[in-house]
């Protein structure tokens, strides 16, 4: 399985072309990378666009040098300042032991984080769970009166993931 990975980040935009296969190490056939030029005066607009541009760049060696093609799986690595990263822990406390399910995550997640405005979320990862106490891997089928659950989330600037998947995309 061949995989194509994109890695964006605030002086650079780098990509590799990977072979996978089970049992085996990865194998990277190609890496290229392009630097986004340095700004005296720093904008933000004039930063989205020297990134897009290279990571057009990028694209285009990926495709042209790197043996890439319409049916290689792709993905895309953002680092700051393109990605915003929090944890967050949502605590559910009841006079009765209630089932931990995923619905009641997800309500619990609707009703105590908060949207970053202009953000979109692009990452979410379960990293700790504890009923009554207690740390537990696996709270789901359960039943607590006092649960936390410890959240990493990240998100990019609205627009953001769709200029990337376009730019990609044309080359």
């Amino acid at each position: 399985m061949k995989q194509i990975i994109f890695d964006i980040g605030s002086g650079s935009v780098g990509a590799a072309v990977a072979h996978l296969h089970r049992g085996s190490a990865p194998h990277l056939s190609y890496t290229t990378r392009v630097a986004i030029p340095f700004q005296h005066e720093l904008s933000g607009r004039r930063l989205l666009s020297a990134m897009l541009s290279a990571l057009g760049e990028v694209s285009e060696r990926v495709l042209r040098e790197g043996g890439a093609s319409g049916e290689d799986t792709i993905f895309v690595s953002l680092s700051a300042p393109w990605v915003s990263a929090r944890t967050t822990t949502l605590t559910l406390r009841s006079a009765r032991a209630v089932p931990i399910t995923r619905s009641l995550l997800a309500s619990l997640r609707e009703e105590g984080v908060a949207q970053m405005k202009g953000m979109v979320q692009i990452e979410e990862k379960l990293f700790r769970t504890t009923l009554e106490g207690y740390e537990t891997p696996s709270p789901f089928g359960k039943r607590a009166r006092h649960a936390e659950f410890a959240l990493f989330q990240s998100f990019a600037p609205a627009g953001l993931p769709e200029q990337i998947e376009e730019t990609i995309s044309h080359h």
